[in-house]
């Protein structure tokens, strides 16, 4: 992702925060919580490779990533 061009890289990051708010309101059902945090995981590390392209949209996933670990952990608890 940090080789495309900064108009792939925006829409790389709206489509992971569409994908991030959608494992955390309205996962698979059988997804583990396990395999969501992975998700979480992995798609921070796409994040760490747009760095640059769009502050909102990076500042919006990172706050949605860690919504998602907040309420995973709480789930997993």
């Amino acid at each position: 992702a940090p080789n495309k061009s900064l108009r792939a890289r925006k829409l790389k990051l709206a489509d992971k925060i569409c994908n991030v708010h959608d494992i955390i309101h309205h996962p698979p059902g059988n997804w583990t919580v396990d395999r969501k945090l992975d998700y979480l995981a992995w798609a921070e590390q796409v994040l760490n490779g747009l760095t640059g392209a769009n502050s909102i949209l990076e500042r919006k996933l990172k706050d949605l990533i860690a919504e998602g670990r907040a309420a995973l952990t709480i789930t997993a608890s």
